[in-house]
């Protein structure tokens, strides 16, 4: 009984090393892109999102399954009304 009650004790003390040495959970990041943008025909417009906690982000640019740009800024022109 001694042992089992030693061995509950010391599973206990494990279970607690490893849930206190566990990692924080990161900061949200905070994006800031407008929720629409307006540009006249033919004329370039280059989108630039201002990330806070963002260090190591990485980008991509994408609608649907077609990836547009994997780049920081994205530059876009249209030619078309829509």
């Amino acid at each position: 009984m001694k042992k089992l009650m030693n061995l509950g004790c010391a599973m206990c003390i494990i279970a607690f090393a490893f849930t206190a040495c566990s990692k924080d959970d990161p900061e949200p990041l905070t994006i800031g892109l407008q929720a629409q943008y307006e540009t006249p025909n033919c004329k370039v417009l280059d989108i630039k999102p201002t990330i806070a906690n963002g260090t190591a982000a990485k980008y991509k640019w994408s609608c649907g399954d077609s990836i547009y740009s994997t780049d920081e800024v994205f530059t876009f022109i249209t030619a078309e009304v829509g």
